[in-house]
């Protein structure tokens, strides 16, 4: 695979783009303290129409260009993150965004961005603690609020904050600085300084501000739509506080505005399909990591009917989604039930709100599924596998058995309209969850859990109707103990008990590695679990167990020769056996019995029973 520099990159990944007539106006590198990259901003413009496509990209752990952000331990870098460093005396500008940085940077000022309007709290602001800052602004409300947000992030640094006042640039709704400068080609310094408030920000972060209400100022009430924008993109809670007042300015009363509010509420929630993760802040403590496993456990036998050991191994499958690039193994946790309401949507739901980086499909195509990886590094939580993934889909399957060890995890395909092959990573944490059996291949790298249907004395609260906040205090114990803990559990290796195969094994390694650095009672718990859900007494394939079956039934029959039905039929009667819900809840086909007895070169034959032949 030839060395690809990030602009090439960004005609790979942003080929579609590029193809609907989109250019390269910029490509913006972050890096770190000491000046190597971390990621980099992708910024196109459509020639024509003059719409913008920023994406952020990274390199992988195979040094391969992937769409997404790279997980920020710390807070994401401020753009131009060295020469902030360099300049320790010099006056700091802030913008909305790394193109107008730039233009500021190109008049011989210092300036930074955190990158869009909604990263201000996602960002790493220490670097500016006690700096003198001025921020310009984008003029709209969403500028507005990037201000406000930023501005208090800033003052808990002790830094001494100006804003540029945009409200006497005469910029249309929504310019930015660089607008500004091309009408100003000849600014000076001075003439910049001249725009900056004489009042610092503080003395007007006062009053309805601080309760996160909007003035009525702040707002050009001369662009009806603009206003009618703006309110769509506020919480429930700040247009409530403001309806009244904005319905007034506008002469129409407030049944109409919260009408017109809705609708674009509704337009809003509908134009942005992207995919895009909220970063996890890790907690501000150290986390035991003993406890921090035990609430786990106590949380998911809160909602879901499980044993012991089925919870504890989940829980350590939450924690393993956290610290997935420390390990060499990533197991499947293949979430199985015999029948319909037996919890599976419950313990994804349950999943998606612990775990880090969820995507939760309840389908996904062959193609889709390495571009996902590739490009997010999420969680995959697939439901509903048993439709989808199948002995007929052998190429879906391959991709996801790849992805079970680091080493074999990736696929190569050819891209673009000169085909040049590409490494495409599949190394990322994979939960299936579906109705019977999953082919042999993949519950071969899968650690089971089978669920079943509660019993009448038995009770479970409601997911539905809990506060979701205690779910978002684990995700933050958990992030923070893998960051604490990334090292020990990469450099640990756990003795796994006698009693598992190789492949057994090599699932439960990862698992054990966390329990044992967790400590307490957890590496007891971990090899109980694993000999109790992954022994050699249960490691026995679909096939091999239909063939025991077909065997005993000959024996207790009597008989060298069966019509498949009357096979079928003595199949179903075992009810202790998977046949009779085999096919999602339903019994096994003579198609599926044919292909499963296939792979050992068994077939049917033409035979009329009753004549005899002799």
């Amino acid at each position: 695979m030839k060395y690809e520099t990030p602009e090439k990159a960004v005609y790979r990944l942003a080929v579609k783009q590029i193809k609907e007539r989109f250019i390269l106006q910029a490509l913006h590198e972050y890096c770190d303290s000491e000046n190597k990259p971390i990621y980099w901003r992708i910024r196109l413009k459509h020639l024509e129409k003059g719409e913008k496509w920023i994406r952020p990209m990274h390199r992988n752990e195979q040094g391969i260009f992937v769409l997404g952000n790279p997980n920020f331990i710390s807070g994401k870098p401020l753009y131009r993150l060295p020469e902030i460093i360099q300049n320790p005396n010099e006056i700091i500008w802030i913008t909305e965004g790394e193109w107008c940085t730039d233009h500021l940077v190109s008049l011989g000022l210092i300036a930074t961005t955190s990158g869009s309007a909604e990263s201000s709290n996602k960002t790493d602001w220490t670097p500016l603690a006690d700096r003198q800052v001025i921020i310009w602004r984008d003029n709209d409300d969403a500028g507005l609020r990037y201000a406000h947000n930023v501005t208090q992030q800033l003052q808990s640094l002790n830094c001494n904050v100006q804003w540029v006042d945009v409200t006497q640039l005469n910029l249309p709704p929504k310019g930015d600085c660089v607008d500004w400068l091309a009408v100003h080609e000849k600014a000076t310094f001075n003439d910049l300084m001249q725009l900056v408030g004489v009042h610092e920000v503080k003395k007007q972060l006062t009053g309805n501000l601080e309760k996160k209400q909007i003035s009525l100022k702040d707002i050009d009430i001369n662009d009806e739509m603009l206003m009618i924008r703006e309110l769509g993109s506020f919480s429930l809670i700040e247009y409530d506080r403001n309806r009244e007042p904005y319905a007034e300015k506008l002469s129409i009363r407030v049944s109409t505005l919260d009408e017109l509010v809705k609708a674009e509420r509704h337009k809003n929630n509908n134009t942005d399909k992207s995919i895009i993760f909220s970063d996890i802040e890790p907690w501000p403590e150290s986390v035991d990591g003993n406890a921090l496993l035990s609430l786990l456990t106590e949380k998911l036998q809160q909602f879901v009917i499980l044993n012991e050991h089925e919870a504890r191994t989940i829980a350590l499958w939450v924690l393993l989604t956290y610290c997935i690039d420390a390990v060499d193994v990533s197991p499947i946790l293949n979430i199985s039930s015999p029948e319909k309401r037996c919890g599976k949507s419950t313990v994804m739901s349950l999943l998606q709100l612990l775990v880090n980086r969820p995507l939760l499909a309840a389908n996904i195509s062959t193609a889709a599924i390495f571009r996902t990886i590739e490009s997010l590094n999420p969680t995959l939580l697939l439901d509903e596998a048993d439709t989808f993934i199948n002995d007929e889909k052998s190429e879906l399957r391959g991709i996801i058995n790849s992805g079970h060890t680091r080493s074999t995890a990736f696929v190569i395909r050819t891209v673009g309209d000169t085909h040049e092959p590409y490494i495409f990573s599949t190394w990322c944490a994979k939960c299936l969850a579906g109705i019977g059996n999953l082919p042999d291949t993949i519950k071969d790298r899968s650690i089971i859990i089978q669920l079943r249907r509660k019993l009448p004395h038995e009770t479970v609260a409601s997911l539905r109707h809990t506060d979701k906040s205690i779910f978002n205090h684990l995700q933050r114990q958990c992030a923070r103990f893998a960051a604490d803990n990334l090292s020990a559990i990469r450099t640990t290796r756990p003795s796994v008990p006698t009693g598992l195969n190789d492949r057994a094994a090599d699932s439960w390694e990862p698992l054990i590695a966390i329990a044992d650095v967790a400590r307490g009672d957890w590496p007891n718990y971990a090899r109980q679990a694993a000999l109790a859900l992954s022994s050699l007494d249960d490691a026995v394939s679909v096939s091999i167990e239909l063939l025991q079956d077909i065997k005993n039934i000959f024996e207790q029959k009597k008989m060298n020769r069966i019509s498949t039905a009357e096979l079928l039929e003595a199949l179903y009667f075992d009810y202790e056996a998977p046949w009779a819900t085999y096919n999602r809840g339903k019994p096994i086909t003579a198609r599926q019995l044919s292909k499963r007895l296939k792979d050992f070169g068994i077939m049917s034959k033409n035979y009329r029973f009753g004549l005899n032949l002799n």
